[in-house]
């Protein structure tokens, strides 16, 4: 794989203030052969007059808004490259962010994915908490565990080869806001992944970031883990109710720190149905939460 071709999909919604930023980052990489589409999701804000203002050097897709899966899955049909990768429109990459993972897939012909760390910026620019925490090799059940952080970045740090997303199937906006986790996951259990440990994202935090609907996600992630675990042959069977035990334990926490207390006691209840030993988990529950309590009004 010589000087490949990386296919470079943005997919927008109402983000034209932060779309400049993104796709100057993207101009600016240090590999050249790169081209960028961006799919606008039907934005109703100015992003057509930035869009528009970088001439040839992107192309770029209107549609009714169909959510961020279905952007993406346009934007690779219209694309040519033999590696995709993908940046949301209020993202930032840094400089050496594609030829770094190029390097990964021309180091290995069985790597299928690679991630990158990434560090969270707000709206000021200001850096915030840095991510370094990304896993390599055959990952799957590492993953399906959820137990720590495996591939990393959402959907802007990411690169995967075509032929890789051709045999595994797009993103399915049904699991919707995780599928990044689910189309990974898919990925993952074929493929090995690479990782760039260095920095070279910065994901922006915001009010309007998916991960912070707790039943939205709730719902997607469980939706995620059915779709899994129903496959008939799936490997990981015999750990399932650890697996979905985990999930419910996540998300009783979400709902604790939220002060969410009716869904916590119904999140903990099944955690500790599937997986009984999750109860070391939740005895330190009080203690975090006073421990919160005081700190925040210090």
């Amino acid at each position: 794989m010589n000087n490949p071709l990386v296919s470079v999909i943005i997919p927008n919604y109402n983000y034209g203030h932060f779309l400049a930023q993104t796709v100057d980052s993207v101009l600016a990489q240090t590999y050249e052969n790169v081209e960028i589409i961006v799919v606008d999701d039907g934005s109703t804000d100015d992003s057509a007059r930035v869009l528009d203002g970088y001439g040839e050097k992107i192309r770029w897709y209107r549609q009714a808004n169909k959510g961020v899966s279905e952007a993406r899955n346009r934007g690779i049909a219209e694309s040519k490259g033999e590696i995709l990768a993908f940046l949301d429109s209020d993202d930032v990459w840094l400089s050496q962010k594609i030829e770094k993972q190029v390097e990964v897939f021309q180091a290995d012909a069985n790597v299928g994915l690679v991630h990158c760390c990434y560090v969270d910026f707000g709206n000021d620019g200001r850096l915030l908490e840095e991510h370094l925490e990304g896993l390599a090799g055959s990952v799957a059940e590492e993953m399906i565990r959820y137990q720590r952080a495996v591939i990393i970045g959402g959907g802007s740090a990411v690169a995967v080869r075509r032929s890789v997303y051709e045999a595994v199937g797009g993103f399915d906006q049904t699991v919707a806001p995780a599928e990044d986790w689910e189309f990974y996951f898919r990925a993952a259990r074929r493929y090995k992944v690479g990782f760039v440990p260095e920095i070279l994202m910065k994901y922006r935090q915001h009010g309007g970031n998916n991960h912070l609907n707790i039943k939205r996600m709730e719902r997607a992630l469980l939706g995620a883990y059915d779709k899994a675990f129903a496959e008939a042959d799936f490997e990981f069977e015999n750990i399932k109710n650890v697996c979905y035990g985990r999930i419910h334990t996540i998300l009783s926490g979400s709902y604790f720190q939220a002060g969410d207390y009716y869904n916590f006691l119904r999140q903990m209840l099944k955690a500790l149905w599937l997986s009984p030993e999750n109860i070391t988990q939740f005895v330190r529950f009080p203690f975090r939460r006073t421990k919160h309590l005081i700190t925040t009004r210090l």
